[in-house]
């Protein structure tokens, strides 16, 4: 269960900034922080994150009064091993909210090679628990066919360990996918093309090894957080 604090935060009128919303989440980060600040309160440890480029969660310590501002994981600034407690948006920067009110999605079009490795590890550089999508209902299909802005975007289904037997490529689910769903209305059971990607038509198999325009990504919007369905 993810520990979901709300703070909202109301800004002074005099930096010229609205209220905004964190929450306290137990997640892994960056391993070097981007800054650290000294006797600093959750509030101005707040402040300062959210007018500090690059900072996209941030921890303060109400004992010691030292607030850290954490950047986006890199290469060279890899993920702590184990998660801690931070406050971070409800939603990392980009994601949307789908008609699907417990998911996010974000598109972005790039050249891109396929497979399991560079597709898990493309949606999580926008942060550790973004994943690629996993479309699995009639409700989300439609949806990403009729909001994707590009042709054969990268997703995270595929059938690489046994023909046919579709499953997400992140946590090994495995899925149905009617031939409605796919860009000719029939499912595809080529043994060399195991990997998906989907454009407005439906979905589309290819080589894994392929390169392609782009990918769509997937994040959970928190519980507390979900509303009516988007438009």
């Amino acid at each position: 269960m993810l520990l979901l604090s709300t703070l909202l935060l109301s800004l002074l009128s005099s930096l010229g900034v609205s209220g905004f919303l964190y929450i306290s989440h137990t997640v892994q980060h960056a391993t070097t922080p981007l800054e650290t600040v000294e006797e600093c309160s959750m509030t101005q440890c707040a402040v300062y994150c959210h007018l500090t480029d690059g900072c996209v969660k941030w921890s303060s310590d109400p004992v010691t009064r030292l607030c850290q501002l954490w950047p986006l994981h890199s290469d060279s600034n890899p993920l702590t091993a184990a998660a801690e407690p931070l406050h971070q948006p409800i939603l990392p920067e980009g994601f949307i909210v789908s008609d699907d009110p417990s998911i996010a999605y974000k598109q972005r079009a790039f050249s891109i090679i396929g497979g399991n490795v560079s597709i898990i590890s493309s949606c999580r550089a926008y942060d550790p628990e973004s994943f690629p999508a996993f479309p699995h209902t009639e409700q989300q299909i439609n949806y990403l066919k009729t909001h994707v802005t590009g042709s054969y975007y990268w997703i995270g289904i595929w059938d690489q360990e046994t023909e046919g037997v579709f499953k997400d490529m992140t946590t090994g689910q495995t899925v149905d996918l009617p031939a409605a769903w796919w860009w000719n209305g029939v499912v595809d059971t080529s043994t060399t093309s195991n990997c998906m990607t989907l454009y407005g038509s439906g979905l589309w198999a290819v080589a894994c090894d392929s390169e392609h325009a782009g990918h769509i990504c997937q994040h959970s919007v928190p519980e507390r957080f979900r509303t009516s369905s988007a438009q």
